[in-house]
């Protein structure tokens, strides 16, 4: 009896780490893409700040994202720190937000998990001109491919949370 308990207590052991070493079906979490942009004038003067001459406060700012068109908010964001585990990315659209002390749009949250081929992210500033974002972000079972490029330029990669400087 005590054989048999002392063989079937191997077995399972056995079993199990050979489940946890190649298991096939492993989960992975990625944290959700938030896009910060900041835009300035010639002389780096932020267009978002009030106090800045010419500025782009109180004027229509909008975007668009995969068919839809998204106009800057000025609701507050909660800056929050990425989560995992079962989170949902929740699409917040486009808000003037303050990070690090700067006045900056803020895009998201895309998933993280997301295939996105150079999808577009086309914004439409006040003075009547566009700049367009593109984002790349291909998931592998480990790792992510991530880049974002603005007007065919790389800017940022292999990032969660890119911040795009523009000049007007």
């Amino acid at each position: 009896m005590r054989k048999n308990l002392l063989s079937t207590m191997l077995s399972m052991v056995a079993t199990s780490l050979m489940f946890v070493s190649c298991n096939p079906f492993v989960i992975q979490d990625w944290a959700p893409i938030d896009v910060y942009v900041k835009v300035s004038n010639a002389e780096g003067q932020n267009l978002l700040d009030s106090a800045t001459s010419n500025n782009f406060v109180n004027k229509e700012i909008s975007a668009e994202w995969m068919g839809e068109t998204y106009v800057a908010d000025t609701i507050s964001l909660w800056e929050k720190q990425h989560m995992t585990r079962t989170y949902l990315p929740m699409m917040n659209g486009l808000m003037y937000v303050t990070k690090d002390g700067e006045q900056m749009l803020y895009f998201g949250e895309l998933a993280g998990d997301g295939d996105y081929d150079d999808e577009p992210f086309t914004i439409h500033w006040p003075d009547g001109s566009t700049d367009v974002i593109t984002i790349k972000n291909k998931t592998h079972l480990s790792s992510a491919d991530r880049k974002f490029k603005l007007n065919g330029e790389v800017v940022a990669k292999d990032t969660t949370r890119p911040v795009i400087s523009i000049v007007k």
